[in-house]
């Protein structure tokens, strides 16, 4: 026994079909703003990363200057204090 789709089945069909076809559209377009997002993160991601490096670098290069501006000073209290000795000791 054949069963044949009679127009109405047939436009009823055809009209699912094309509202399936509609939510696969609007679901894709959701998935393409989700991506554009997604990358958007990404580059804000690596700008974030590259700061950070930045910021690494110049705390070091800080530091170090700090740790040579600190040696210095300490000599140069040291060798007053070796000069107030002296003087000291020589007006004595």
């Amino acid at each position: 026994m054949a069963t044949s789709i009679g127009s109405d089945e047939s436009a009823s069909i055809a009209t699912s079909n094309s509202e399936s076809m509609s939510y696969i559209k609007k679901i894709d377009s959701k998935i393409d703003n989700v991506e554009l997002k997604l990358k958007t993160l990404d580059k804000l991601e690596n700008t974030v990363y590259a700061f950070e490096k930045d910021m690494k670098n110049m705390w070091s290069c800080l530091d170090k200057f700090t740790k040579k501006t600190d040696e210095k000073i300490q000599k140069a209290i040291i060798l007053s204090s070796l000069r107030v000795r002296d003087m000291m000791k020589s007006s004595s």
